[in-house]
């Protein structure tokens, strides 16, 4: 918050760096689980953004994005569909369905109808986040994983398919053990962890620092834990 005061007083309180100071306060508030003074710190910058660059703007949709966090993570998830809504809309006019931003997007869409526990439109997001992740694969059928070539982001995907294979279970759980449908959706699930993991491992050939693989290890971890 020093460098925030610093910049307010060298560059005026109507600029990018000031907003963006805003922005990463606001994400250290989120982290502490304080939703309430994130927002509060979300909504000055994004006051700032809108005033230089109007709505068509990536920054812009990320910080709306940011706020619909914020509402989701306190328990608003109306509120929180609204703004994550409008980051998407932007980001979609932006930059077309084939996109990480356009993915990001759908992907904190997903973890509200989670929260929800709607987990058919859950998926329905992670199916559409996975698409615009995935170059050549365009299958909207949430029982189709793609391949792992031609990725934008990495680290995106992977969360998206952990999600995605996460919910699968919630669903197989809360069907009749011996019917067809659960097991089904029990045996997408396992594909889909498996899936993920392969993905890990592709991601830690390319990781060379220490703490990046210790990271990936975990999230293999993760996985096994709940398959």
């Amino acid at each position: 918050e020093k460098s925030l005061a610093v910049r307010i007083k060298i560059l005026g309180e109507k600029h990018q760096d000031v907003a963006g100071s805003y922005i990463n306060i606001g994400i250290i508030y989120w982290k502490k689980g304080d939703h309430k003074k994130a927002l509060e710190i979300h909504q000055k910058s994004l006051t700032i953004l809108l005033q230089l660059f109007g709505e068509d703007n990536n920054t812009v949709a990320q910080n709306y994005m940011y706020i619909g966090n914020a509402y989701r993570d306190n328990g608003d998830y109306d509120l929180a569909m609204g703004f994550i809504i409008k980051s998407l809309s932007i980001r979609h006019n932006l930059f077309g369905d084939k996109n990480p931003d356009v993915a990001e997007s759908y992907l904190n869409l997903a973890k509200v109808y989670e929260r929800k526990f709607d987990f058919t439109v859950s998926l329905d997001y992670c199916q559409r986040s996975i698409i615009s992740l995935v170059s050549q694969f365009n299958d909207q059928s949430v029982y189709s994983n793609p391949s792992l070539a031609g990725i934008s982001s990495e680290s995106y995907l992977l969360d998206a398919l952990k999600l995605k294979a996460k919910i699968f279970l919630h669903i197989s759980n809360q069907s009749e053990s011996s019917s067809q449908l659960a097991n089904t959706n029990l045996e997408m699930s396992l594909s889909t962890y498996k899936l993920a993991v392969e993905l890990i491992d592709k991601m830690r050939t390319g990781y060379k620092a220490e703490g990046s693989k210790l990271f990936l290890g975990e999230q293999v971890a993760e996985i096994y834990d709940r398959a």
